[in-house]
């Protein structure tokens, strides 16, 4: 592919559905931007590719429960790029995984890893990467606040970090049903995206690197697969209640949006069309996003970041 001075270049993660596949809809609209897209298989691969214009989209697999596969995919973005830079770095892809915990080849619990863990790598080993004033958004969620009433209603507790190992492990000390099990442990890899984001707002800035972290809450968006694997009666209003009901919600300022509504705020954020700054949480709506106690703790968010360095083999330089 010839790569012009003026080409942008954009990597997603979590594109192949839902709010990334309205994401990268909306990104094909600016020839400038060129999309590199990480998929799980080839068939998920398939939809993206379908929806953006071939000669702008390029697809490498990734699976981000693998640190295996996240290196091989740095190193395929990295032989893909040469000379040019990652203008922006979307971490979207995300797993609500309702089972009971189960470990990755690597040995950490499977939600950590696909929510937290593969991004975490990825940022770093693709940081060299970055144009100058590149900005890298996480995908959070309001789920990891316990005072979040919308939340509470479908039955998220809160994210619940007693240490960054116990996350990693999977085990959060907490009885329950496995699917509240596997709610509490999706609430608290979206906690450990916000700490990921400003922990890395920190240390960047601390080394002099232009770039900019950012976590973005999409709100709640009926009608994703988030809800495959809930009671029947929620999955009904899931798919069919939730979706008609969102504009009147959002008009009472209910936190429910759709994925083409959420994915044109985080295509403002990620162009910068909106101006924000690094290290904070933004959600749908373009205001700041609330965010809970634990979220703003300096001492979680070192723990996090030195337990996970150790596990991905990775540093900030």
């Amino acid at each position: 592919m010839n790569k012009p001075a003026d080409k942008e270049f954009y990597l997603l993660t979590g594109a192949t559905s839902g709010m990334g596949l309205e994401l990268a809809k909306k990104l094909r609209d600016n020839p400038k931007i060129h999309i590199i897209a990480g998929a799980r298989s080839e068939s998920s691969a398939k939809r993206i590719k379908a929806a953006v214009n071939p000669e702008r989209i390029t697809v490498f697999t990734l699976d981000l429960m693998s640190q295996r596969s996240v290196h091989k995919f740095a190193d395929q973005v990295q032989s893909f790029l040469g000379d040019a830079k990652l203008g922006v770095i979307a971490l979207n892809a995300g797993l609500q995984i309702l089972t009971a915990s189960k470990k990755t080849q690597d040995g950490v619990d499977e939600t950590f890893a696909a929510n937290h863990l593969g991004h975490f790598t990825l940022a770093h080993l693709l940081i060299d990467c970055l144009a100058d004033g590149a900005r890298i958004v996480s995908t959070a969620s309001g789920t990891h606040d316990p005072n979040d009433k919308l939340a509470t209603r479908f039955d998220f507790r809160g994210a619940i970090f007693k240490s960054a190992k116990s996350v990693a492990s999977g085990d959060l000390g907490l009885e329950g049903s496995e699917i509240q099990l596997g709610m509490d442990r999706y609430a608290t890899s979206k906690l450990c995206n916000i700490l990921f984001t400003r922990e890395m707002a920190k240390r960047t800035k601390e080394l002099g690197k232009n770039v900019k972290f950012i976590a973005f809450d999409p709100g709640l968006m009926p009608g994703t697969h988030l809800a495959r694997d809930r009671p029947a009666i929620v999955k009904f209003v899931w798919y069919n209640i939730l979706p008609k009901l969102q504009p009147i919600l959002a008009y009472r300022g209910v936190g429910i949006s759709l994925p083409h509504k959420s994915a044109e705020s985080l295509r403002k954020l990620l162009t910068g069309e909106f101006i924000t700054k690094t290290g904070d949480y933004i959600e749908f709506s373009m205001a700041l996003a609330p965010v809970s106690i634990d979220a703003q703790s300096d001492e979680y968010a070192k723990d996090l970041y030195d337990v996970s360095a150790k596990l991905a083999g990775v540093t900030l330089k």
